[in-house]
């Protein structure tokens, strides 16, 4: 009568079970019976569907179920189940033997790194029991946080957010990381007013515009406006120069023709010697005859 106690007791703690909970794509494993790692012919079922199975001969037999590439019977009785889906959670029987597994889901909108001052929501899904299990969730320095919306996160925001849950009298657990970074900043657009002023004066330095790109593009400009002037005044030396050299031309050729001139007038208008008296004659031969 003891061994039979014992065997009734033994069966109905097996019968209980036991309650997993893992995250969303992660491993977990499951045994079948209490304490027992071997057991010649074990069949193991997800919400009454046949997963996966063993002969007498040992071979192993696997259903038609969405985690048949993803389960592998470890010890011919212990249940793996690996990168876990959200439609995995339920129950699991092996034999007399009925598991529990919890599937939670964490999650921020938006997700990654936010922005100081930015809105975050948490979100925290539990699968695997009816009704949904109330979740609430703590901060960073461990104090409870009242909403799964934050309003605008602070830098004191940064680090590891726990997802708390309760269910069969034990509390559960599961967290999830947020990255705060300061705002990127951004250059100021000038308004309709800064643009008319501009177009009636130089413009000066605003508050938000890089004072270094600003001094440069004056300088562009002040080297632009001062090779046009050199340019200008090169042409204005060249032709005033021009000018000279043909002014000095002119007044040489005048100059060469008046003394041209003036020599010709002497040349001409002087008058020619008289000839000198003859004083005798000449001695020679006499005149001829004429016949």
């Amino acid at each position: 009568m003891k061994a039979v106690g014992l065997l009734v007791v033994l069966g109905a703690l097996s019968a209980a079970g036991e309650v997993f909970h893992t995250k969303v794509g992660g491993t977990v494993t499951l045994q079948c019976g209490l304490g027992i790692k071997e057991v010649p012919m074990v069949k193991w079922y997800h919400k009454d569907n046949q997963i996966v199975g063993t002969l007498k001969n040992g071979q192993t037999v696997k259903g038609e179920s969405s985690m048949k590439e993803r389960i592998k019977l470890k010890d011919s009785s212990t249940l793996e189940i690996s990168t876990v889906k959200e439609e995995d959670a339920g129950e699991f029987t092996c034999e007399t033997v009925k598991h529990t597994l919890l599937v939670v889901s964490v999650s921020t909108t938006p997700s990654g790194p936010v922005q100081k001052g930015s809105r975050v929501d948490l979100g925290c899904e539990v699968k695997g029991v009816e009704p949904t299990p109330t979740v609430q969730w703590k901060r960073p320095n461990g104090k409870l946080q009242v909403s799964s919306k934050l309003e605008s996160v602070a830098l004191s925001d940064a680090g590891k957010w726990m997802c708390v849950f309760s269910y069969g009298g034990k509390e559960y657990t599961d967290s999830i990381q947020i990255e705060v970074k300061e705002p990127t900043p951004s250059t100021t657009t000038p308004s309709a007013t800064q643009t008319s002023k501009s177009a009636s004066g130089p413009s000066q330095p605003k508050k938000g515009v890089n004072v270094k790109d600003f001094l440069t593009k004056w300088w562009k400009w002040i080297t632009a406006g001062v090779c046009c002037l050199l340019l200008v005044i090169i042409v204005i030396a060249s032709i005033f120069f021009k000018r000279i050299k043909r002014k000095k031309k002119l007044q040489m050729l005048r100059t060469g023709r008046q003394s041209l001139r003036a020599k010709k007038y002497c040349q001409c208008d002087q008058p020619t010697a008289a000839r000198k008296p003859q004083q005798g004659r000449r001695k020679g031969n006499p005149p001829a005859l004429i016949l």
